[in-house]
């Protein structure tokens, strides 16, 4: 089983990650960089601590060999907390609400095309 960037972080809830086929990483330059160089999209999961569908997409999504090969494939998977990253959280769910005219919720699970602006 492979283990991913996620076992290195210190919240418990993206840690929950740490040995999914997806492969995610946290919030960092790292993941912003490889993004860029490789110019793929982001696919970026807000978690937040207390939501229910957390669990549900962390076996149904993250933890899926068929959604792995895809979104492995062709973009940089990065999962992030509410807690840990606020103003990223509050950036992307206000976005969210723009663009689609209603509120939203967690996890927030968004694709990021334009990493050159980030």
């Amino acid at each position: 089983m492979k283990i991913n960037r996620l076992s290195k972080v210190t919240n418990p809830y993206p840690k929950q990650h740490a040995e999914n086929p997806v492969d995610c990483f946290p919030w960092c330059k790292e993941a912003l960089d490889k993004a860029r160089l490789k110019d793929k999209s982001i696919l970026l999961s807000i978690e937040h601590s207390p939501c229910h569908w957390r669990h549900v997409m962390t076996y149904e999504f993250f933890g899926g060999e068929e959604t792995a090969k895809i979104t492995n494939k062709y973009s940089i998977n990065i999962k992030a907390t509410r807690k840990e990253e606020p103003d990223l959280d509050k950036i992307y769910q206000t976005s969210q609400i723009l663009l689609n005219k209603k509120s939203s919720g967690w996890p927030l699970t968004i694709f990021l095309s334009r990493v050159d602006a980030l």
